[in-house]
């Protein structure tokens, strides 16, 4: 059984309400209570999804005076939530009072009381909550007419199944700049407070045969410069004491520059938000008539002038009408290939009628699993008009596509040498194996002269398209035909997203994921190598993982943004869910991590935020056998015979090694001592971007080793995380 460990997910609906009040002031403290700091704003909690407003709820009544004994249920347990940029903690220091720290404020002394016949537990000034043990979790249900939420604390005492938990009471608070640790294995993760700066850590065991790793970890959206990574500055185990200079990165780069690899891209569409230049005008437009259906039933041989993109993608200024050919229909697509990449015999770039009709074939076998896991592509199109009297541009309401589009319902295939970059001769080739862009979901009323940022919108072939790469489709088939699920998810991450939320926010790293997952999946569907799917990009991955966040994207490592993207998907498929949880994650109301975090907890009825999952990653990449991708993912949906499988993935085979020649597996590991991460300038980039530094406790030559000391950087940037795993 998966050992789960529950934590507060969202506490706004107590806290935010009364941590601004004066009343929650006056009642939290209790009777000769000591309110120790002034109280700040409502902690934030940026894992929590967005919803509608909801009226505020009614004061929380006062806690009577007297408050009688209690059994030892609570007394002496400490419960904590670690919401990202703080902690709260409730410390039970005796059958009466509590102890409670919301981030950087504290109260002493706070009243309690306990009802337990009817399993209710009071405490002072924040309400009163039906309680239940489950899993050794404590769950606290808010007690209140209008509304019912469930939140749960995992006791750090009694709570002995979440690793990510520190495993004794010994935390230092604010104040402190020390810390004890009592290293047990099943709990190997210790996220250090950004004010230690000296830790002990204890173990009733022995770990001189295990490896200490030091993870650096950036939680925020700007990159921390080398200078400011924290570290270990020194390192005490018996009679040894050594200490770090870390004197400083070097003058070379701040990072390892991305390496050329002869490896497959997507065209990264930049997300255009609309919203700076138009608003929703969700009225009718009533100057039109009713409108009707331009479908056409298109058949083989039939010409159509598409807009292509001639150069580099992302920019209007490069795309010009071209004539393009229908080669073959299908049930659910049709296939063009530019005329000028046509011939009957496929070379080079130039496609046969033979290849189309491939593709065709191809696509309509994916195109109902595709749909049974992550859900439609859109069948509405986005009208965008100039409102002269505001001198904006505006938005329609959504229209059918059978309004708008000529091709209706039918997915477009377009072929062609995609950024016309292939060269003759080439027999394996590399860059755009094909895209997808939302543009052709959108249509404006009149031409767009005025603002550039949406002029795009001018070239639109209005309907369902994607393109594909004439060179990879003779060269490298089997490559573009997991290129064609991963171009297709996204146009179907549009349907689900874009389209019917009106968003153009959803993430780069956020579509790449659910892309990329699709074709993890439809593996062994195509009947393809590891080399041939996802799959190639771990070794990429264990290489240059630390020049990208698995939460963001970084244009200037193009290849290692898609590597983490995918090995961070890859590892919650199978450690939460396989194909119910992609789906879970489409069906949902959210973006983003969001989206990823709500997925999770719905399905596992868990409480996890992003960074928890962040921190079981980590675990999975220091070798834990829980949270770990060398496990396939559970069958949880099936279409057409087909169970979506994905296998279980070792990380550390030599197959994906960093280092070949001398033997490099896993994640590539910094060593400490000789402060490689400070002299190779190496920053610590955005969006949980992290580095890994290591050495074996072995090399101590203690036998029986217990206790060490560390000496490391403190910071005044919660965003600029240090954790300690030992595995």
């Amino acid at each position: 059984m998966k050992k789960t460990f529950k934590k507060l997910l969202c506490c706004t609906a107590i806290f935010a309400m009364l941590f601004s009040s004066c009343d929650f002031l006056n009642n939290l403290t209790g009777s000769g209570g000591e309110n120790n700091q002034t109280p700040t704003d409502n902690p934030e909690t940026p894992d929590t999804p967005e919803k509608p407003d909801t009226p505020d709820k009614p004061d929380t009544p006062e806690t009577p005076e007297e408050t009688p004994e209690t059994p030892n249920i609570f007394n002496g347990k400490t419960y904590t939530y670690d919401y990202g940029s703080g902690k709260e903690i409730f410390e039970f220091t005796s059958n009466t009072t509590v102890n409670v720290t919301i981030g950087d404020s504290s109260w002493k002394n706070v009243g309690w009381s306990l009802d337990e016949a009817n399993s209710m537990l009071t405490i002072k000034g924040l309400g009163t909550y039906r309680y239940t043990f489950k899993d050794k979790n404590l769950l606290l249900e808010e007690q209140d007419e209008n509304d019912t939420d469930i939140f749960s604390f995992g006791g750090v005492f009694i709570c002995s199944e979440d690793k990510t938990v520190v495993s004794d009471a010994s935390a230092a608070t604010s104040e402190e700049t020390s810390f004890a640790w009592n290293y047990i294995e099943d709990k190997p993760l210790l996220e250090v407070p950004s004010n230690v700066t000296d830790i002990t850590i204890k173990s009733d065991k022995d770990f001189s045969k295990k490896t200490l790793y030091l993870i650096s970890a950036n939680s925020g959206s700007k990159v921390i410069p080398n200078s400011e990574i924290r570290n270990i500055r020194n390192f005490k185990a018996g009679e040894i004491d050594y200490e770090l200079n870390n004197s400083g990165a070097s003058s070379a780069s701040s990072s390892i520059l991305e390496s050329k690899s002869n490896g497959i891209t997507y065209f990264q569409e930049e997300y255009i938000n609309i919203d700076d230049y138009a608003t929703r005008d969700d009225s009718p437009d009533l100057s039109r008539a009713a409108a009707v259906s331009v479908v056409k039933e298109y058949k083989v041989g039939d010409k159509k002038k598409l807009w292509i993109n001639k150069g580099k993608m992302g920019t209007a200024d490069n795309y010009a009408q071209l004539d393009a050919t229908l080669y073959a229909v299908g049930k659910h697509c049709y296939v063009w290939i530019l005329d000028d990449f046509y011939a009957e015999t496929a070379s080079g770039s130039k496609v046969s009628s033979n290849i189309a009709k491939t593709y065709q074939e191809k696509f309509d076998s994916i195109y109902e699993l595709e749909h049974a896991v992550f859900g439609s592509e859109p069948e509405k199109i986005r009208v965008v008009y100039k409102d002269t009297e505001k001198n904006r541009w505006s938005y329609r309401p959504n229209v059918d596509i059978a309004t708008k589009s000529d091709t209706g319902s039918m997915v477009n295939i377009v072929i062609y040498d995609i950024e016309y970059d292939y060269t003759d001769g080439e027999t394996n080739p590399a860059g755009t194996a094909g895209y997808f862009h939302s543009k052709d979901f959108y249509v404006a009323e009149t031409e767009i002269t005025d603002y550039p940022g949406i002029a795009i919108y001018n070239k639109t072939n209005i309907g369902k398209y994607v393109y594909m790469d004439s060179a990879m489709a003779n060269y490298r088939s089997n490559d573009s035909f997991s290129t064609l699920c991963h171009e297709f998810n996204h146009m179907i991450t549009c349907g689900m997203k874009e389209i019917p939320l009106n968003t153009t926010s959803t993430s780069t790293n956020y579509n790449e994921m659910l892309a990329m997952i699709c074709e993890d999946m439809m593996k062994e569907y195509l009947v393809l190598k590891d080399s041939e799917s996802p799959l190639a990009r771990i070794e990429k991955f264990n290489t240059t993982y630390y020049q990208a966040g698995v939460g963001g994207w970084n244009t200037e490592a193009l290849l290692t943004s898609y590597a983490d993207t995918y090995v961070f998907g890859a590892w919650l498929l199978r450690q939460y869910g396989g194909a119910a949880l992609a789906k879970t994650m489409l069906e949902n109301i959210y973006i983003n991590r969001d989206s990823i975090v709500s997925a999770v907890n719905t399905l596992n009825n868990t409480s996890y935020s992003y960074k928890n999952l962040f921190e079981q990653f980590l675990l999975a990449l220091t070798g834990d056998k829980e949270y770990t991708l060398k496990q396939d993912a559970k069958t949880t949906l099936s279409c057409n015979g087909y169970n979506f499988p994905m296998t279980a993935i070792d990380i550390f085979d030599q197959e994906y090694s960093w280092d070949k020649v001398n033997g490099g597996d896993g994640p590539r590991t910094f060593n400490i001592w000789d402060e490689e991460v400070s002299s190779l300038g190496l920053d610590l980039q955005n969006d949980y971007g992290f580095i890994i530094q290591n050495f074996s406790l072995s090399s101590t030559g203690i036998s029986d080793l217990k206790e060490i000391q560390l000496k490391v950087d403190a910071t005044t940037d919660s965003n600029n995380l240090l954790y300690i795993i030992i595995e």
